[in-house]
């Protein structure tokens, strides 16, 4: 049985009868909420006087033309119903969604969020590595804290074990600035300057860089899918419960681990470096000693120290932003993998940029 609607004066009436059943409700839906969906702003009154049974579904389409009603901004009256049902029905409505509003984009502030998101994410890598050293220098005052285990475990894994990849790219390196470099100083008869651009190139630069670029691909994302497992596993909140400071337990032996066996590491690069600059020198007769003596005499104390000191800083940056990676790992399948790659990034990144500013203030220094 069809319902009986009327519209007049801007009022639309739809009466109801007999029983609101499944069956009923399925033949009633489509034509009495478009009745009110047509209804527009205006006023509706349901007049369910005349329902001698209201079941859950028929509760249910009354509840949809009250929400069409009320979400396109009129008006509407339910009459006949009990105060159970009228409760029902009221409460079925529910607010309406915000709609959803298209954001104009403006490329000077999408540029500005921008630029304060990276400033936040700066300030807050700085705190960490700060609170890092901080923690490093609090171990080294109290050695019992440490977890030796850990500290000479890592210490073996980013020293040892890196010990051949980094002294072979090393030298590598070495063997082609020395190579790419000897045609250009044969123009001006100074190839045999090229012991003395080695030297500086190698001990003071790419040494350090070349060192802090394998402990950032190794190290650092290591420490990063440690932590970050481990934060997903819940262990990182397990050691908070206990009383423990997730920094320091976790944070702590893997930096100093970093920042002893990187400067020891640096050396051997550059080392390697070095002896990969005599290989193309071999070809105009320049024997090892002769080679490693004109290297010798173009540096000196200062060159080398600087050479490490850059190492030093480098192991503690890059620690540090592999640890914070790894404590601020999200959950999910990839969220290890994003940290272990934000790692990676953002030290070599770091590295870069504070070679840059050191190499600024040793020259400000005049050293």
């Amino acid at each position: 049985m069809s319902p009986d609607v009327q519209t007049s004066a801007g009022t639309t009436v739809i009466a109801l009868e007999g029983e609101l059943d499944d069956v009923r409700v399925r033949d009633l839906w489509e034509d009495v909420v478009g009745r009110a969906r047509a209804a527009g702003t205006g006023s509706v009154v349901v007049d369910a006087t005349k329902l001698s049974e209201v079941g859950g579904t028929g509760l249910l389409l009354l509840a949809e033309i009250r929400r069409t009603v009320v979400w396109a901004g009129g008006t509407i009256e339910m009459r006949g119903l009990t105060a159970d049902q009228a409760s029902l029905v009221e409460r079925a409505v529910g607010h309406k969604p915000p709609e959803p509003r298209e954001e104009d984009s403006h490329f000077v502030s999408d540029v500005g969020e921008t630029a304060f998101r990276a400033l936040d994410e700066l300030a807050d890598t700085v705190r960490f590595i700060g609170e890092a050293a901080i923690d490093l220098g609090y171990a080294i005052r109290h050695p019992r804290s440490l977890r030796w285990r850990d500290l000479l475990r890592v210490m073996g894994q980013s020293g040892i074990d890196s010990m051949p990849v980094t002294c072979m790219l090393s030298g590598i390196v070495g063997f082609i600035i020395a190579y790419q470099m000897m045609p250009a100083l044969d123009r001006y008869g100074a190839a045999d300057q090229t012991p003395t651009i080695m030297g500086f190139a190698i001990i003071r630069e790419l040494g350090p860089l070349i060192t802090a670029i394998i402990l950032a691909g190794r190290s650092g994302s290591a420490f990063a899918a440690e932590i970050g497992t481990m934060k997903v596993t819940e262990e990182v909140n397990a050691l908070t419960t206990m009383g423990l400071n997730p920094e320091r337990f976790l944070v702590t032996p893997r930096v100093l681990a970093v920042a002893i066996t990187t400067p020891l590491l640096s050396v051997f690069a550059s080392f390697a470096g070095v002896l990969g600059g005599w290989l193309p020198m071999v070809a105009r007769d320049m024997s090892l000693e002769l080679y490693l003596q004109s290297v010798r005499n173009s540096i000196d104390q200062v060159d080398f120290l600087q050479g490490v000191f850059k190492a030093f800083v480098f192991a503690v940056v890059i620690g540090g932003i592999g640890c914070r990676s790894g404590l601020k790992t999200q959950v999910g399948p990839g969220a290890v993998g994003a940290s272990t790659t934000r790692a990676v990034v953002a030290g070599i990144v770091a590295i870069i940029v504070l070679d840059g500013i050191l190499v600024g203030l040793f020259h400000a220094l005049g050293i």
